[in-house]
């Protein structure tokens, strides 16, 4: 998957990054599964302390088929705040009228592995973690 995303819109800042997860924790979790896309909007909690960029920790119930699918790789994207931008903002509007409107918005997009919990009480202490959050 690749995402287009002109340099100077790109953020590299972890601490910009994890703050926008934080503070929207409700993402879209993609991944593929026996070759289809599988998608599920769900909350996830970033631990920052696991793993190079940190570990995202999330629940799925067990009817949904994701956990049947047990996908190999994924995208999850948090979406951050965002608007319409008219072009009438621009003063080269009244100049030339050669703008074009377009939407700001502030996403992240975190690509790992998911790993499912199966363990009653690690299963149960981040259920816990998650209601507690």
């Amino acid at each position: 998957m690749s995402l287009y995303l002109p340099r100077h819109f790109e953020q590299q800042d972890p601490q910009a990054l994890q703050a926008l997860m934080h503070d929207h924790p409700l993402a879209t979790w993609v991944c593929v599964a026996e070759g289809e896309p599988v998608i599920n909007h769900l909350p996830l909690h970033l631990d920052p302390t696991r793993g190079q960029h940190g570990t995202l920790i999330g629940h799925v119930a067990r009817a949904n088929p994701v956990w049947q699918l047990r996908p190999t790789s994924s995208v999850v994207i948090f979406h951050g705040p965002q608007a319409y931008v008219t072009p009438s903002w621009y003063p080269t509007k009244q100049a030339s009228g050669k703008v074009v409107p377009t939407w700001n918005y502030a996403v992240v997009h975190a690509h790992g592995l998911p790993r499912f919990i199966e363990d009653r009480d690690q299963l149960h202490a981040l259920v816990s973690r998650l209601t507690d959050r």
